[in-house]
């Protein structure tokens, strides 16, 4: 009969509760994974535009929280450490006043997307992963140009040797940075 009450009780316990919960639900999907699916499917059957809109506007309103799972995700599947945090991620666009590391163009939501590019490249035997000290800020542009390639060659190769040594030297003094803070 009263809803609103309901949902602000549950809401209430919830915030007190939300490990017992999430494990409580954790072992329901283990223990009912068949029920716990096709319940799935009836409600995206019945809200899928709901669910696809809401999906959307989450991926537009947190670009950087999904930046961050997607690399972590990576990291994981080719078993290196991920233990990047969103404060990092957040930290480091910071850091660089929100431009590209590489080519200092200021980022846009809308035409010059952020990502997240490994310094050492994922795929290379010597990565640490992603972490702090191997991840920065830069457009999708040079993310994708760079690719796998080692970042001083890369630099050097598209901006010229001037510009990729005083950039070379700034990411050297981020990283320092960083591992000083770890420190203290």
């Amino acid at each position: 009969k009263n809803p609103e009450k309901r949902k602000k009780s549950h809401d209430a316990w919830y915030e007190g509760n939300k490990e017992y919960a999430r494990t409580r639900r954790r072992n329901y999907y283990v223990n009912n994974k068949e029920q716990s699916r096709e319940y799935d499917r009836q409600r995206y059957e019945k809200k899928g535009d709901q669910i696809r809109e809401y999906s959307r506007q989450y991926k537009l309103a947190n670009r950087d929280k999904i930046t961050l799972q997607e690399k972590k995700r990576t990291a994981r599947e080719m078993g290196l450490p991920d233990t990047l945090t969103t404060s990092q991620w957040k930290y480091a666009i910071a850091y660089w006043g929100g431009i590209c590391v590489y080519c200092s163009q200021p980022f846009d939501r809308e035409l010059q997307k952020l990502s997240l590019d490994h310094f050492i490249p994922i795929s290379h035997p010597a990565c640490p992963g992603t972490v702090a000290t191997n991840c920065l800020p830069a457009c999708l542009r040079c993310n994708t140009s760079k690719g796998a390639k080692e970042a001083l060659g890369w630099m050097i190769e598209r901006f010229g040797q001037e510009k990729a040594k005083d950039t070379f030297s700034r990411i050297l003094a981020y990283f320092e940075s960083l591992d000083i803070d770890s420190r203290e």
